[in-house]
């Protein structure tokens, strides 16, 4: 590979490839270039053979870490090698981390395949479809003996497969997975990044497809997008709303999609999953991801009551409909009709917002959110003795998860079965309930 500065040209051996611990990124691994002794990477580019991007890279002097840095799961910790002209040795080399980079000859593609990292199993194939693309998933040969690994130790593991192709099969130009679906100063509606948080809105972590390459008629690599998405590390404990069928990420697609490229539409929902993934993990507490789970409810409420129902003007929704409660129970009435009541599964809270005078789900985790965030002392500290001596705090975690999921549902136009956790367990091949809106229209 060559090393670029300005004017300046240096040879070298060396390799890049994606690294798994502490953190996935993309990585380059020099031999020592054979000039001084004291030779400085300040400054210098990569250049790949037959490609014509010129890389920037953060360089730095590698240390025992590099060497012996062996947290998380032997599966995560496999590197994936994307270039080398040799392995370098592990003595006197620089080591880099590359920024996001697009290799391209110029030619179209026929197919894109890429990886999903810490995606659940499930069963059969899973084959996307919208007016343009299809996308197919599958799992990986070894994937049970990947999992078991990544559940001892944790880290992360490639657990799917996938191919994006032209409905029509005809060659494109690769770059369309990442242009835009509509024009504006700022937005990430283009089918790469919507299928991204389509696979972490049903995983419930962020768990993105990596490193895409085009291959041309003939199966020539002639593109390639090196980049490090966000990406959490596995966890088994994520009780979700999906069902592990292969038949529900096909069903739920279609209505994502609408809305992921709507222009008005796209960045409500693209919030919404954000915090919906962000709260499913209890990143910020379970207190701080109420919070986050009704921000993503009262930011859904307008934009079904405002935006596409037209239930209410702007002016008149931002004037006069100024309590989250009232605005998430009509919400959850419009939606399905939700049920807004507090299921008896649930009794500490249930306890709790009886001795509060509230009788319905909105109004509860309202209430709760509202103490939270601005409640007198007097009642935080109520609200903090009930939560020492029961699951009340945790119990209305579990009720605003349940409602964000089930109002993205409906607004994804899906009407198949899901997973409702509060009702009971599930074995790994069970389907679920069916969703509240099929039982009301059946």
């Amino acid at each position: 590979m060559t090393l670029v500065k300005g004017e300046e040209r240096v040879r070298a051996e060396g390799r890049v490839f994606w690294r798994w611990s502490p953190n996935p990124e993309i990585r380059v691994d020099l031999d020592k270039p054979n000039t001084s002794e004291k030779f400085d990477l300040t400054g210098f580019s990569l250049q790949i053979p037959n490609y014509s991007a010129t890389i920037d890279v953060t360089w730095f002097r590698r240390t025992a870490s590099d060497l012996t840095n062996n947290r998380g799961c032997l599966a995560s910790l496999i590197p994936i090698n994307l270039f080398s002209s040799d392995l370098p040795s592990q003595t006197s080399s620089h080591v880099g981390r590359l920024s996001t980079a697009k290799l391209s000859s110029g030619s179209k593609v026929r197919t894109i395949l890429f990886h999903i990292v810490n995606f659940r199993d499930f069963t059969g194939r899973a084959i996307l479809q919208n007016n343009h693309w299809e996308i197919t998933i599958d799992r990986v040969e070894n994937f049970e003996h990947l999992e078991k690994q990544v559940k001892e130790v944790g880290g992360h593991f490639i657990s799917h497969v996938g191919r994006i192709r032209r409905i029509d099969n005809v060659d494109f130009d690769p770059e369309d997975i990442l242009c835009p679906a509509y024009d504006s100063d700022e937005n990430s509606s283009d089918l790469w990044s919507g299928l991204h948080y389509f696979l972490s809105f049903t995983r419930g972590l962020w768990s993105p497809p990596i490193l895409p390459v085009g291959l041309d008629q003939y199966g020539n690599h002639v593109w390639q997008l090196w980049e490090c998405p966000i990406v959490d590390r596995w966890r088994n404990d994520m009780q979700g709303w999906f069902n592990m069928d292969h038949q529900t990420l096909r069903d739920l697609f279609p209505g994502f999609w609408e809305l992921w490229t709507c222009p008005t539409c796209h960045a409500t929902i693209s919030q919404a999953i954000f915090w919906h993934v962000e709260s499913s993990k209890l990143v910020a507490s379970t207190g701080g991801s109420i919070i986050l789970q009704q921000a993503a409810l009262e930011s859904l409420a307008w934009l079904k009551l405002v935006n596409i129902d037209g239930t209410y003007s702007n002016n008149f929704y931002d004037s006069n409909r100024k309590i989250a409660e009232v605005n998430i129970s009509e919400l959850l009435k419009e939606c399905g009709s939700i049920q807004n009541c507090i299921p008896n599964e649930l009794a500490d809270l249930l306890n709790y917002a009886t001795s509060t005078g509230k009788t319905t789900g909105a109004g509860i985790i309202s209430a709760i959110r509202n103490n939270l965030t601005h409640g007198k002392p007097s009642r935080l500290k109520r609200l903090h003795s009930v939560a020492r001596q029961d699951k009340t705090i945790f119990e209305a975690w579990r009720l605003g998860k349940q409602y964000l999921e089930l109002v993205l549902l409906y607004l994804f136009k899906y009407n198949g079965y899901y997973r409702n956790w509060i009702l009971r367990r599930y074995a790994k091949q069970d389907r679920g309930e069916p969703v509240p809106w099929q039982i009301t229209t059946d």
